[in-house]
């Protein structure tokens, strides 16, 4: 008796578990001429909202992190970013986001990495990329990189970053 109670709660349970996991309806990846960059790690996890205590709407936060480097003139440095962003879905449609992550250089390089999705209703996600280019440095000094993680869509958050680069 007790195997049949378990196997019918068993099967209510999964009878009301949804399916969570964002659709990519985009994405695109571009780097400066005459440099080498991409994206080195990028990881999603979705998952329902849980609690009905968080503000209905579309609610996001974003964040951008450059990384000092350093290295040799007229040899290959590699410099690297991290970005991360939340958003919560807490209404009854799908909602179309787009993401764009950028690391960038003083006289204007760049590794960029655009994409756009789409949340099912009361749908979370988080989502982190790490993102390199390798630049050739001709004259010693110190250089800025940049970072800057932006998202738009039915709600927007931006996040931007800046270290140093040191060519000896």
């Amino acid at each position: 008796m007790s195997v049949r109670i378990l196997l019918f709660s068993l099967s209510l349970f999964i009878g009301q578990f949804k399916v969570y996991g964002y659709e990519l309806i985009s994405s695109k990846t571009t780097v400066s001429p005459g440099c080498e960059g991409g994206v080195l790690e990028h990881t999603v996890d979705t998952f329902p909202v849980f609690s009905t205590l968080l503000a209905t709407g579309v609610t996001a936060s974003t964040d951008a992190r450059a990384y000092s480097s350093s290295g040799n003139t007229r040899e290959m440095i590699t410099l690297r970013s991290s970005h991360s962003f939340s958003v919560y879905n807490n209404t009854n449609s799908t909602q179309d986001m787009k993401v764009n992550v950028k690391l960038s250089t003083h006289d204007g390089k760049y590794t960029n990495n655009e994409y756009t999705f789409r949340m099912k209703s009361q749908e979370s996600m988080n989502d982190s990329t790490t993102l390199y280019l390798n630049k050739q440095y001709t004259k010693p000094g110190n250089y800025t990189v940049y970072a800057s993680t932006t998202l738009s869509g039915s709600t927007h958050s931006s996040s931007s970053d800046s270290n140093s680069v040191t060519v000896r």
